[in-house]
């Protein structure tokens, strides 16, 4: 009973980790994706400019 339970958790662990990883991936994937289109696409550069001098003046 003591060895099914270990392995029981070791899936559980490793589900978590897989969804750990696939927020990560995700972040990352966007991260990538907004720094490529401010030189593939100059106009939306400007709206994501825009963007982080808004996010900049909201902080005190």
């Amino acid at each position: 009973m003591k060895g099914k339970s270990f392995i029981t958790k070791l899936e559980s662990i490793g589900s978590l980790t897989q969804i750990i990883w696939a927020i990560l991936g995700g972040l990352l994937l966007v991260y990538v994706l907004l720094t490529f289109s401010d030189s593939l696409l100059p106009n939306n550069s400007k709206v994501l400019n825009w963007g982080k001098v808004d996010l900049k003046s909201q902080l005190p």
